[in-house]
């Protein structure tokens, strides 16, 4: 004769113990991954909490199938003790369920996307209401200490999840990361044969706040052809200097901007450290006798938080020349990893001087719902000017 009493209890017992382990499973897949490689402390600490619950789970789990097997003790109360503290063991144990599928899916709907997994949170969390709900019916009323836990494990986690919510979607949001680029020109020299003029300049990157990794930081230079008027340039003219975007001039007629030089500054996927600085100098040439007035730098900078995903790099993410790169991305933790859709970057970057233009760098997300607050992806833009005077 087994332990349970009737039919009823039997399913119930079934479905608890069948639920639970499926419940360990599921928070076990989680949990594991994101303990071992999340890119955060908070996120080894959510993997650690799954972790944690796929073994309260496998507890409930064992106290379900206990209860339904073992046969019944000729002493009916220590057999009553036993079924009780069965019955609250599961009880804690889908209530511990229960928490962490909610907190799941306030994830889903914070900062993930509509994934086939949310059924599964879903159906966890009915199946956890479910069995909470039928287990405390069965706590024996004269035994005021189970129900007891049981509803304090309940506003437990309820906290728990306003907490979760706090700390893993709120705070993250509010931290900044950013990359300080500054170009300066140095002065320009006339070669010693007098053939030619260089012009360095260097440009100084500082990383703030998080770390990140740089998707493209690339530079264009153009020199502005200029001459000077034989005779004061008219009211026309000046209004036409306006709407060319050049600097109205009653002296100088400018004839447009020639591209000179454009090249990388760093190597795409290039990982940087919060606090980090570095300098990066390059130089142009020119021909001599100078048709141009002045130069202009562009600097272009795209990268990614890293503490919110990493790029997966393989030797053929970018082609030989860096005018395109394709990489996917890995969220900041396995629970990431299931309620978001996979994302991909691709950069592309053309060069065409003899047309006689820089096209500037694209950075395109597929799928591209909410990138730059999510994965913390910047495009900025950096500009100076440099007046070609003064040559030693």
């Amino acid at each position: 004769m087994s332990y349970a009493r009737n039919r009823p209890e039997q399913l119930f017992l079934g479905f608890a113990a069948i639920y639970l382990i499926l419940a360990t499973v599921e928070t076990a897949a989680l949990g594991a991954p994101g303990l071992a490689n999340a890119l955060t402390f908070s996120g080894k600490l959510t993997g650690a909490s799954l972790v944690l619950v796929s073994a309260v789970a496998l507890a409930g789990a064992v106290a379900a199938g206990y209860l339904l097997t073992t046969r019944r003790n000729p002493r009916p109360h220590q057999a009553t003790v036993r079924r009780q503290r069965g019955l609250l063991l599961i009880c804690l144990a889908s209530i511990t369920v229960l928490v962490a599928n909610l907190m799941i899916l306030v994830a889903q709907f914070a900062v993930g996307d509509p994934t086939p997994a949310l059924a599964v949170w879903m159906a966890f969390i009915v199946a956890s209401a479910a069995v909470i709900a039928v287990a405390v019916a069965r706590l024996d009323t004269r035994i005021p200490l189970p129900r007891k836990v049981a509803v304090g494990a309940l506003v437990t986690g309820v906290l728990a999840v306003a907490n979760f919510t706090y700390s893993q979607l709120y705070l993250p949001s509010k931290q900044e990361a950013s990359i300080i680029a500054t170009p300066v020109f140095g002065t320009p020299t006339k070669d010693a044969d007098q053939g030619g003029v260089t012009v360095p300049f260097s440009v100084d990157f500082t990383i703030k706040g998080q770390g990140v990794m740089v998707l493209a930081a690339t530079y264009d230079v153009s020199a502005r052809v200029a001459s000077l008027a034989r005779e004061p340039r008219s009211e026309e003219q000046l209004a036409k200097d306006v709407q060319q975007g050049n600097e109205p001039s009653a002296t100088t007629n400018v004839t447009g901007m020639e591209p000179v030089q454009a090249g990388w500054l760093i190597e795409p996927g290039s990982p940087y450290q919060a606090g980090e600085e570095l300098k990066i100098d390059r130089f142009i040439r020119l021909p001599n006798p100078l048709r141009y007035d002045s130069v202009e730098l562009d600097l272009y900078v795209a990268f990614v938080r890293s503490d919110r995903a990493t790029l997966l790099s393989n030797p053929d993410s970018c082609s030989d020349d860096l005018s395109h790169c394709r990489w996917d991305l890995r969220q900041a933790n396995a629970l990431y990893q299931r309620i978001r859709q996979p994302v991909t970057i691709e950069l592309t970057r053309d060069y065409q001087p003899h047309q006689g233009q820089f096209d500037w760098t694209e950075v395109t997300y597929t799928p591209g719902r909410d990138a730059d607050n999510r994965y913390g992806v910047h495009l900025k833009v950096e500009h100076t000017r440099l007046a070609l005077t003064n040559l030693g």
